[in-house]
């Protein structure tokens, strides 16, 4: 039972960090080209 729990945090916490991680460098080459923009 608390392997499970642990498992299931730690799979939460690598699925945030995956997210953010993901957001970082979308973030980026989405504001790149809007502040090239005229």
């Amino acid at each position: 039972m608390m392997v499970y729990l642990l498992r299931a945090l730690l799979g939460a916490a690598a699925f945030w960090l995956w997210l953010a991680a993901g957001a970082a460098l979308a973030a980026p080459a989405g504001v790149a080209p809007a502040l090239l923009q005229p």
